[in-house]
């Protein structure tokens, strides 16, 4: 009697389920536990374990193993395991043939059907890579869902829910967090809004909190071992697997203790519930953030929820059901088990009683309600087909997905249906799929799958002798891995290296010609591909596509620039010739003179008057935007450096760097009424309710700076916050959650929570960071790298840089209009501003 299998491939665990006869149960894939960690491990003789047998692997040789590779994928670096390299999709897809054979072990048939189960947030660049994991475990027709749809299935299935009623999906595993909110109708199950997820977020992050509050209690002991030493790295990864026991104790205890082995030292480090619960509830706060942005989305109000469903190994940890109840007002409820409810909603959701409306079963190309796929998705890695009537589209990532350039879509057509955006580089290029006029056929007979491997030890289980990955032990000798698999991996990722080097990493700026304003020494916007792409790290949300439109003459070493209000105009401080340009949306300048040296502009949140630094003069140029000429000259200081306009347009903070002092300016009277004292003040950003203003300060100019909160209300500073060697610029997100520092001398962006006043990450950047801004949906932050010509992009989910690109000669000033559409980039070196379009 056949049956269907739902897989969920977990960032730290891989559970299965099987549906027969409308029972629904659980399949046992480990000796002391139904779910198997998600570990590969390499044996000397060349035979792969993984799951408990390679979890033992990891504790004595870690540079033999891997883990947490889920969130690697779309990461072209491979992975070395013992001096060979795989790649996420070589590893998932060796997790996932296990799976397989076990249950096919104990079943005694393989599946007639599987369904897997993927994060909601994966844009169509992931989505294409995943569905080449079956592909390379044998499976050549399977159904994919999100893992939010999944839990939902096994929730109405295992519930009376209601035909209307609303739940939230609240989704916190190992890795990742997905949220999402859905509504029972009479056919199935609709996806209300767009969902959200946090992509690096989940228990391995909570893991590394626990290990670093073992560090700190032990005064720093971690950070001096040396990691290449073999005693150490055996002693870090036994305490690693420690912390991981201590979290989940924490769940059920309200204390416990860390034993620490380190080579010629051992002790113990306590730690209670709630000094755990401090350490993870910034964390915390942020995934109840994006379910709050999630039933906006959705346009629910949280009394609408009959309940928010938790699920995921990590939503037991009861700091998580407390704040989320006590953020929406509503009940939550956790599954018995929440490891399995992904794995038993994917295996539910066939059925015709629970299918997901919103979502229907996704492979390469459109299958019917049943999963039956036709004869053109045969073959899984072929590339979608136009359809006259095309299925409905995906759900789209969670942040607002940006247009590609017309050459970024046409090249990235093999990994995404045609009006998506990738959110990385496309895959490598496969054959063509069968005409989309093919019969349909019926679906191929389900692989044969060899035995399992042994799980609880290195040596064969009784039955099942332990084989090499891609064949079993008498076909193959186990210190030879399969030929044609490592073949087809080595060509794709050979493939996938070529593609990312030739074509953008999702952000690509390109040249739409000349236009009007274009300097007739440079004919068009400069060559803006994304450098080094193979370095950059993959986005928590998809990068944004900036096109450039022109590049524009003003005036000499033009400095920063500030957009209006409307995006209509910016204006542009040119250092070298006493001036500011105005640009208009038509790329008609004007020239306006203002005091010695201009250095910084900022503009009222009315648009009626622009505000200029002159670093000569010691002033502050009050402009009258449409008149076009300066109505006050305010004394602040000597080299005024950075200024920002309160949001209610009443008081401007100006630092000036030499005067040690940050003056406040009252716009009614054009006069100094307060004077702070602090150390070479730099950049100042306020917050986004006014409540605060944000300095940077060289300090000694050699050393690390800091960044002082100055309560605007009262113009004392309440908290000082470190950051890199000689901060500069800074801006704080318009969500308010977080201020970024550019830091000139050491290369990095300094990451701070504004709720915690805490440095969160210090992020490598380019060569001498000069300025930046901040998308308006706070999702990604662009930062001009003065030096080396470049533009950095960093993901604000993930802190990392996602794509680097190249730009003007000696980048300074960055602006990005209000609508979030348009942006400039000042080039000091040859006196011209870069003009692009976002989306």
């Amino acid at each position: 009697m056949g049956y269907s299998l739902g897989v969920d491939l977990g960032t730290t665990f891989a559970a299965a389920a099987m549906s027969r006869d409308d029972q629904v149960e659980m399949v046992t894939l480990g000796n002391r536990s139904v779910v198997m960690p998600t570990v590969v491990a390499l044996r000397d003789d060349g035979t792969v374990l993984t799951g408990e047998a390679a979890m033992r692997r990891a504790a004595s040789h870690p540079d033999r193993a891997a883990t947490g590779f889920k969130r690697r994928l779309g990461d072209p670096t491979p992975m070395l395991l013992g001096g060979e390299r795989f790649t996420a999709v070589e590893l998932l897809s060796i997790v996932l043939r296990d799976v397989l054979a076990r249950v096919t072990a104990t079943e005694g048939a393989p599946p007639d059907r599987v369904v897997l189960t993927h994060p909601a947030n994966w844009g169509p660049f992931r989505r294409g890579l995943f569905e080449e994991v079956p592909a390379l475990a044998g499976l050549s027709d399977i159904v994919t869902i999100t893992e939010p749809e999944a839990a939902a299935a096994h929730y109405a299935a295992s519930r009376e829910l209601e035909d209307g009623q609303v739940v939230a999906v609240y989704d916190l595993g190992g890795g990742t967090f997905d949220v999402t909110v859905l509504r029972k109708r009479p056919s199935g199950i609709d996806i209300l809004g767009v969902p959200e997820g946090i992509e690096r977020l989940g228990g391995i992050d909570f893991d590394e909190a626990v290990l670093s509050h073992v560090d700190n209690s032990a005064g720093g002991a971690l950070r001096e071992l040396d990691a290449r030493d073999p005693q150490v790295m055996v002693a870090l990864a036994r305490l690693r697997m420690d912390c991981v026991l201590a979290k989940e104790s924490l769940s059920t205890d309200t204390e416990t203790t860390v034993p620490v082995f380190l080579p010629g030292r051992h002790f113990e480090v306590p730690i209670t519930r709630a000094e755990f619960e401090d350490l993870v509830r910034a964390q915390v706060e942020s995934t109840v953030g994006a379910l709050a942005r999630t039933l906006r989305s959705a346009q629910v109000e949280p009394d609408e929820l009959s309940a928010v469903l938790l699920v995921g190994g990590s939503s037991r940890i009861p700091l998580v059901a407390e704040m989320v109840s006590e953020e929406l007002g509503r009940p939550t409820v956790v599954d018995t088990h929440p490891k399995y409810a992904v794995a038993l909603g994917a295996a539910t959701h066939l059925a015709p009683a629970t299918a997901v409306s919103a979502a229907p079963a996704r492979s390469r190309s459109t299958r019917d309600a049943t999963g039956t796929a036709p004869a053109a998705d045969a073959a899984p890695s072929a590339p979608p087909h136009p359809d006259p009537d095309p299925p409905a589209p995906d759900i789209p990532a969670p942040s607002p997905t940006l247009a590609p350039t017309p050459d970024a879509a046409t090249s990235a057509s093999s990994g995404a249906t045609q009006g998506e955006q990738p959110d990385g580089p496309p895959p490598a290029p496969q054959p063509p799929a069968a005409p989309a006029s093919t019969p349909a056929a019926a679906p191929p007979p389900p692989p044969d799958f060899p035995a399992p491997v042994a799980a609880a030890f290195d040596t064969p289980a009784t039955g099942y002798p332990v084989r090499s990955f891609g064949a079993p032990p008498e076909a193959q000798p186990p210190s030879d891995r399969p030929r044609r698999v490592r073949r087809a991996l080595l060509l794709t990722g050979l493939a996938a290296v070529v593609l990312v080097i030739g074509t953008t990493l999702a952000v690509k700026l390109t040249s739409n010609g000349p236009e009007e304003g274009t300097s007739s020494a440079q004919s068009g916007p400069p060559d803006l591909r994304p450098a080094n792409p193979s370095q950059q790290a993959p986005p928590d949300t998809p990068p944004p596509s900036l096109v450039a439109t022109a590049t524009i003459p003003v005036g000499q070493q033009p400095g920063r620039v500030a957009i209006t209000p409307d995006g209509g105009r910016a204006y542009v401080t040119n250092f070298g010739s006493d001036t500011v340009s105005v640009v208009g949306s038509g790329f008609g300048t004007e020239t306006i003179r203002v005091g010695q040296q201009p250095s910084v502009v900022a503009i009222a949140p009315n648009g009626r008057f622009a505000y200029v630094t002159g670093n000569g003069s010691g002033d502050v140029s009050v402009l009258n935007t449409s008149e076009r000429a300066i109505v006050a000259t305010v004394k602040v200081g000597i080299r005024p450096s950075g200024l920002a306009v309160t949001p209610d347009g009443g008081h401007v903070y100006v630092a000036s760097q030499a005067s040690a002092a940050v003056a406040v300016i009252d716009t009614a009277t054009n006069t100094v009424t307060t004077t702070i004292p602090a150390s070479e003040p730099a950049g100042v950003a306020i917050t986004p309710d006014g409540r605060y203003a944000y300095v940077t300060n060289f300090g000694i100019g050699i050393g690390p700076g800091n960044v002082s909160v100055i309560d605007t209300s009262s113009n004392s500073i309440t908290a000082t916050i470190p950051a890199g060697v000689t901060p500069g610029s800074i801006a704080i997100s318009p969500d308010g959650a977080h201020a970024y520092v550019t830091n000139f001398s050491s290369n990095t962006v300094t990451v701070i929570d504004t709720a915690r006043r805490a440095v969160t990450s210090t992020v490598p950047v380019g060569q001498n960071p000069a300025n930046l801004a901040v998308t308006p949906d706070s999702q990604h932050i662009l930062v001009t790298n003065q030096d080396d010509n470049t533009l950095s992009v960093l993901d604000a989910g993930s802190d990392t840089v996602v794509t680097t690109v190249p730009i003007g000669s000696q980048p300074n000033g960055i602006a990005i209009a209000p609508d979030g559409r348009t942006g400039y980039v000042t080039n000091s070196g040859t006196g011209t501003i870069t003009r692009f379009k976002i989306g």
